[in-house]
């Protein structure tokens, strides 16, 4: 569909982003880098899948299963943009918008209640063992669904939760005067992850900066 798509079986792909992200620490005074969720290509309504033959064929490292071969792909550049972030400014937050459902319960037990499609295997995205290996600081799901859709069989505080069942992360969107919120000035958004080992909270909000460009 003239799309120009990298092929992260490809090494020099996957190293080629990652230096990207080592170039914007580098050259600028960022507070974080955030991935979206386009790794593999989404599963085509028409047309032709993603052709990575070639590529299998030339370096499956010893996978049969082109599927764990492509989440290996994935893996192994989420932990190398990860490595860069740490090696050059340790301070700086690594995170991922991940397809809000990981797995459903149907095909995994540790899944979520619902009946959509899987980031882990239709777009290869394994974003509950980036959380189990601490190769990210924090997961914003694309919970992108109305209330009643009938996708999400759940709460979004469920989905989310049940989703990735490492993490708790709970998020409150506060405003001054709001029934039961507590007040707060300026508005703010508090996303709250804990894992086994440690508990993070990031607020964020609209606020001026004084930093100059370096």
């Amino acid at each position: 569909n003239g799309q120009l798509l990298f092929d992260f079986g490809i090494p020099a792909a996957r190293h080629y982003i990652a230096g990207l992200v080592r170039n914007i620490i580098l050259n600028y005074d960022v507070d974080g880098i955030h991935f979206d969720d386009y790794f593999y290509p989404y599963p085509p309504s028409s047309g032709a899948p993603f052709n990575d033959d070639a590529t299998f064929a030339a370096d499956p490292r010893g996978f049969t299963n082109r599927g764990d071969w492509r989440r290996d792909n994935i893996n192994r550049f989420i932990q190398r943009s990860h490595d860069r972030v740490r090696a050059v400014k340790p301070w700086v937050k690594f995170g991922v918008s991940p397809f809000g459902i990981w797995r459903n319960r149907s095909s995994d037990p540790s899944g979520s209640a619902t009946s959509g499609l899987q980031s882990y295997s239709d777009i290869y995205a394994d974003s509950r063992k980036w959380i189990q290996q601490a190769w990210v600081d924090y997961l914003t799901p694309q919970l992108y669904w109305s209330i009643g859709f009938s996708i999400r069989a759940q709460s979004i505080g469920v989905s989310v939760s049940d989703t990735i069942p490492e993490i708790r992360i709970a998020i409150e969107i506060t405003r001054p005067n709001s029934v039961n919120m507590r007040p707060t000035t300026p508005p703010m958004n508090r996303i709250g992850m804990k894992t086994a080992t440690s508990e993070i909270v990031i607020d964020t909000m609209v606020k001026p900066t004084s930093r100059e460009p370096t």
